[in-house]
């Protein structure tokens, strides 16, 4: 989940706390770079992102079913975004 740095409201917040608690893994990033990835005129407090893991196999990736993106050495949390939405 990626979460945006500072001031959560209500909602946002007890959504982080209850996906900490089932062991997700939380990321923040600036409020520019969730703008950025989330494609709306104001910044999305949380983007959630769901797929396997980082530890996943390319051979487990294959076998699955839909589509899989590899991104590899991005260095602009912005072009994930656009390769999301893209996609």
């Amino acid at each position: 989940m990626l979460c945006q740095e500072g001031g959560l409201s209500s909602v946002s917040r007890e959504l982080v706390g209850r996906a900490r608690r089932q062991g997700v893994t939380i990321h923040t990033e600036s409020e520019r770079e969730m703008r950025r990835m989330s494609g709306v005129a104001g910044a999305c407090e949380l983007i959630a992102l769901e797929g396997p893991g980082p530890g996943t196999t390319l051979g487990e990736l294959m076998s699955r079913e839909g589509l899989v993106l590899w991104l590899v050495g991005l260095r602009y949390p912005g072009n994930v975004g656009f390769i999301l939405r893209s996609a």
